[in-house]
């Protein structure tokens, strides 16, 4: 027993696990590799589950997936099926998903962000100010171009409205005491 302890103590405690030293070989190189690239994922399952799920590693038709937490793998299972057809179509021999919790960067990429409320109502704004009925000036060549800032400020327009009848409409309301008819 006593040489075990001192074995343990020479080689720094815990062995190693037995991917990480054949990762860290030649041979293992060419045999650690990602199962489905980030790209190919991101495409597949969407966005939203790239940017908190990793495929780790495929293992007898079992794609094994990283979630950043234990909903995310709920989410990922209620769309198993469709990821499962997409992954198949691509060429990825895959019969099931199982799931992992860890820790998962999100892409560099970042798939698509939107710009904040603020953003979009200041170019509605700058769109509307082209012309307050909602067509664009006459100076913007592209035709799609000016089809958008007329839809633009045609949905500001509307937007202004409802956001009007709703401030008349509270103006209006008179809270009622209870008790009193």
């Amino acid at each position: 027993m006593a040489a075990k302890r001192r074995t343990a103590r020479r080689h720094g405690g815990d062995p190693a696990p037995l991917g990480d030293l054949l990762g860290g070989s030649e041979a293992g190189r060419a045999t650690v590799r990602v199962a489905v690239p980030r790209k190919t994922w991101e495409e597949v399952a969407g966005v939203a589950f790239a940017r908190r799920t990793l495929p780790e590693r495929l293992d007898r038709g079992t794609l094994w997936v990283v979630v950043a937490s234990p909903a995310w793998a709920q989410e990922l299972a209620l769309h198993a099926p469709l990821v499962l057809e997409r992954l198949r179509a691509r060429g990825v021999a895959v019969q099931q998903l199982r799931y992992r919790v860890g820790v998962v960067d999100a892409p560099e990429r970042g798939g698509v962000i939107a710009p904040s409320r603020q953003r979009v109502a200041r170019v509605a704004a700058e769109a509307a100010a082209l012309d307050p009925r909602g067509r664009p000036a006459a100076s913007v060549e592209d035709e799609a171009l000016r089809a958008l800032i007329a839809q633009v400020g045609r949905s500001l327009a509307r937007a202004e409205a409802i956001e009007a009848e709703r401030a008349r409409a509270a103006s209006e309301h008179k809270p009622r005491v209870p008790g009193k008819r």
